[in-house]
């Protein structure tokens, strides 16, 4: 059985309501049961979250990968991509204990990915329209912060509480997924 974890990209510019989108889901995810994990893309091209010449940094120049950090209340894994390129099923295989994961970001990479559910995040009209003509597979939402004139409220949820409709596509999504995962082939 090929089973993938549900999976859902939230995406969308700087200061466009990502990270409370991330947050509605994961609290209304929780509250339904599953177990939630989340990955959240870092711009930066040379971005390290291991500071050159620390212990760590020293262990995994020396060869170890990965390497672990920790402490009594966290544990932190540094995983070196030396491949360069980020691949879903390998993260899927890291957040084994996860049941369904929410991604924050990675824009150039799930555009294009069929099996990911996309939370489209916009601050305007034209992000409407550049994301809608260039995303494949399912847009759960597109949302804002505000009100965009020009398109009904139903297409763009505003980010606002209560959270109803934006929660009900994404327990829509899942479940679907969970269904189309477990169904056995005929």
């Amino acid at each position: 059985m090929d089973f993938r974890k549900p999976t859902i990209a939230v995406i969308g510019h700087k200061n466009s309501g990502k990270t409370t989108v991330v947050e509605i889901a994961i609290k209304e995810l929780i509250k339904k049961g599953y177990r939630i994990a989340t990955a959240k893309h870092a711009h930066k091209r040379d971005f390290s979250i291991d500071t050159a010449g620390k212990d760590t940094w020293r262990h995994s120049v020396a060869g170890a990968d990965p390497v672990a950090i920790v402490s009594e209340k966290e544990i932190a894994l540094l995983i070196k991509n030396r491949e360069g390129s980020f691949s879903l099923d390998f993260l899927s295989q890291l957040m084994q204990r996860a049941d369904v994961i929410i991604l924050e970001g990675f824009s150039s990479v799930f555009l294009s990915d069929d099996h990911v559910g996309k939370i489209f995040c916009i601050r305007n009209l034209q992000e409407y329209d550049a994301y809608k003509k260039v995303s494949k597979g399912e847009i759960i939402a597109f949302c804002s912060h505000s009100f965009i004139y020009g398109y009904q409220h139903t297409q763009i949820l505003v980010l606002e509480e209560p959270y109803q409709i934006l929660t009900k596509r994404i327990l829509d999504f899942v479940e679907k997924e969970f269904d189309i995962g477990n169904k056995d082939p005929e």
